[in-house]
């Protein structure tokens, strides 16, 4: 690929005025006995400690070498204060100090200040580009010699935004990248892997998510500076037994460590920094890649298979539908079994169902009343199925395991669904699965601002109501009742008018023209019990009436969804 405007090939000064230049120079992976001729010569030359004034990098008469003193400050002769009109400012800035490299150069500034100060590292980055550039336009001939750890062309954020900045694509400054030798050669020379050879995918640690999604090996991630980030690609895989990676950290140093670890041990080896790596040969299965492979299924299902070529999103909708009914039965068998009664367990170690043996006291010493030595269990319900009386442990065979296995069953069955619809749709030009991840990313980012900016919600309540703002601003709504479908049934439609309706602030009873609810009501009973006995008998009244319940609560639902846009209409 050609050079675009305003970059040019390493140790070659692009287009631009030369009197405006910054040259970006590598420090390479370890010690200053890695860094390259080139790049010595260039700071030591912009520092003033070039024996003849003579320009290391070429560039003529607009040497960085000539008359500059240490630390890239002008020398005391000539205009402007101490610098001839004619002279060029000469400036060397180092990304960071915080690199065995950098010891060879004391005194140059480094930008360590910026990483303390800002919050993410893309506003470092950017931070110190636009400093950069600042700099190069800070007098009429100004020559900047920028050092990076490592290789300028590899994993180095801030050369790639400096080639795309206006001022270099405009030519008004020259930009020269030069070529180092990178922490990656280092590497490869450790592990004795050509790289080439074995297909090797180079991927940054902070991104591992995405630029890994997919891949199966070998990667070589770079940016392991920290535990969270080691933590985060371990999360990722699900790997099998005998799974493990290489860590490589402060490779060509005294304390270089090159260890084979178990995957699960990735992130307790080292304390990690900014010299650490890692090495992973084959790539356990995530939950990117598996997504990947969902999606080529089916892309080959529509190429090879009778049935799939035929379908459309109208002749899909019948089996979302049947799947999401059949999801919903999975859920409601999972809810069923996170509240199994203790009385219903059988214990590991076959203790009768009713946790009592014949003579009334169990072995441990616990009551058949269920109450423990050290205090009583609330509701008789055991959350994570396991009952402890201090030493001993009773692991309890909760029923629920066939029930999560169908809810991860049907799961699949409804992904599968809206990835044959993504499918669809790329066919026919309109959209990809991409897109639509994507854009569903975006809007949840952009309806939780107390998450991803400055909003507050301390509340769930408080988040419902950014949630209705945030739609209605997003989506130009005139009303909060705007988008929910017309073929709801009539309860499901009544609960999310009063949810609405409630999250901006509306007395739903005064709203509806009701009395609300008797104090009281359902006390003494579960929630769901209790509304599902008055919803049974709300229903054996209508059948007394002779009044069809649905469409008489269809009518309610519709003066409510009137009532509520009659009141934003007067808040308004």
């Amino acid at each position: 690929m050609a050079p675009g405007p305003g970059t040019a090939p390493a140790g070659v000064t692009g287009p631009g005025d030369a009197d405006r230049r910054i040259d970006v120079v590598g420090l390479g992976p370890a010690g200053a006995d890695l860094l390259t001729a080139s790049a010595r010569a260039a700071v030591e030359d912009a520092l003033g400690a070039g024996e003849d004034g003579e320009d290391a990098l070429g560039a003529g008469e607009d040497s960085l070498g000539s008359g500059s003193s240490p630390g890239g400050r002008p020398r005391g002769d000539g205009l402007d204060g101490g610098r001839r009109a004619d002279q060029i400012r000469r400036e060397v800035r180092f990304r960071t100090g915080r690199h065995p490299a950098a010891d060879a150069f004391p005194g140059v500034g480094t930008y360590d200040a910026v990483y303390e100060s800002a919050t993410t590292f893309d506003e470092v980055y950017s931070t110190i580009v636009d400093d950069l550039v600042h700099l190069a336009r800070s007098a009429p001939r100004t020559a900047i010699v920028y050092g990076v750890p490592g290789a300028p062309t590899v994993a180095e954020r801030t050369v790639a935004l400096l080639r795309v900045h206006p001022a270099v694509v405009s030519g008004e400054i020259a930009l020269t990248v030069h070529p180092a030798l990178s922490f990656a050669d280092v590497a490869f020379a450790r592990l004795g892997v050509d790289p080439v050879d074995a297909g090797v995918r180079l991927v940054d640690g902070e991104r591992f998510a995405t630029e890994a999604a997919g891949e199966r090996g070998p990667l070589l991630v770079g940016q392991c500076w920290s535990r969270p980030v080691l933590s985060a690609i371990k999360v990722l895989g699900d790997p099998g037994p005998g799974t493990t990676v290489t860590i490589l950290h402060h490779l060509g140093l005294d304390d270089e460590v090159v260890a084979e670890v178990a995957w699960d041990e990735m992130d307790r080896t080292v304390e990690p920094d900014h010299l650490t790596s890692m090495w992973i040969p084959t790539m356990p299965a995530t939950a990117a890649g598996e997504l990947a492979r969902l999606d080529e299924l089916v892309r080959t299902l529509r190429s090879e298979c009778p049935w799939d070529r035929e379908q459309t999103h109208a002749s899909l909708a019948r089996h979302l539908l049947e799947e999401s009914y059949e999801l919903l039965e999975a859920i409601d068998a999972v809810s069923v079994a996170d509240a199994v009664p203790v009385a219903d367990a059988v214990p590991a170690d076959g203790v009768p169902a009713d946790g009592v043996p014949a003579d009334g006291v169990p072995a441990d010493g616990v009551p058949a009343d269920g109450v423990l030595a050290d205090g009583v269990l609330a509701d008789g319900v055991l959350a994570d199925g396991v009952l402890a009386d201090g030493a001993e442990v009773w692991e309890l065979d909760l029923p629920g395991a066939e029930a999560v296995a169908h809810l991860e069953e049907e799961l699949g069955d409804v992904l599968f669904q809206v990835y044959f619809h993504a499918t669809l749709a790329s066919e026919a030009g309109w959209f990809t699965l991409a897109d639509v991840a994507s854009g569903v990313r975006e809007k949840l980012v952009a309806r939780h601002p107390h998450v991803f900016g400055d909003a507050d919600a301390a509340t769930a309540r408080d988040v419902a109501a950014n949630w209705e703002v945030a739609k209605l601003e997003e989506k130009g709504r005139a009303s909060v009742t705007d988008g929910i479908p017309e073929a709801l049934p009539a309860l499901a439609t009544v609960a999310k008018l009063q949810r609405k309706a409630a999250a901006i602030g509306l007395d739903v009873a005064a709203l509806a023209g009701t009395s609300g609810l008797p104090e009281g009501l359902g006390a003494g009973a579960s929630g769901a019990g209790a509304v599902a006995d008055l919803l049974f008998d709300v229903v054996q009244l209508a059948r007394r009436l002779g009044v069809d319940p649905e469409q008489a609560l269809r009518t309610k639902a519709a003066a409510f969804r009137a009532a509520i846009v009659a009141a934003e209409a007067w808040e308004r």
